[in-house]
């Protein structure tokens, strides 16, 4: 049986909707991959405790830090960019050797029942705090760290 024009103009439109789809869901895992997520999970230890788990895509993360700069008053701006101008080199060396740095831990402390440990972990930088009566892991893409150094700690008048 041929196929009717309608026919072949439906399958036109629906191959059109299919590419459509498909590449922005292939630019959607790129956006994600490339900029990382940023991860914040909450568990209380105590019985029927809450539990709180966010992800959020790095991209809009960096988005949101973006806006920092134009949302603070002009004198605050200014008094930040002020105190932090001495630290200014510190802080861009410190965010560039973060992402050159490979996997490793920079900082892990127990006292007791309590532990705390800051790492870099598969490009992201992980803040881990066990205690007793929670579990808190916060996890930053380190592209995020150079955003927040680049929109909010060096704000641009």
């Amino acid at each position: 049986m041929a196929m009717t024009r309608t026919h072949k103009i439906l399958l036109g439109v629906a191959a059109g909707l299919c590419l459509l789809f498909g590449s922005l869901a292939y630019a959607t895992y790129h956006v994600v991959a490339r900029h990382g997520m940023l991860a914040i999970d909450v568990t209380e230890k105590t019985p029927g405790g809450a539990r709180i788990k966010l992800l959020v895509p790095g991209v809009l993360v960096n988005l949101g830090l973006s806006l920092v700069p134009t949302v603070m008053p002009p004198d605050e701006r200014e008094r930040l960019s002020e105190e932090l101008a001495r630290f200014e080199p510190l802080l861009a060396a410190v965010v560039d050797e973060l992402e050159k740095a490979p996997d490793m831990v920079f900082v892990e402390v127990e006292d007791g029942h309590e532990r705390v440990t800051i790492a870099k972990r598969d490009g992201h930088l992980v803040i881990d705090v066990e205690t007793d009566r929670e579990d808190v892991r916060v996890a930053v893409p380190v592209e995020s760290v150079r955003a927040t150094w680049e929109h909010v700690l060096a704000p641009v008048s």
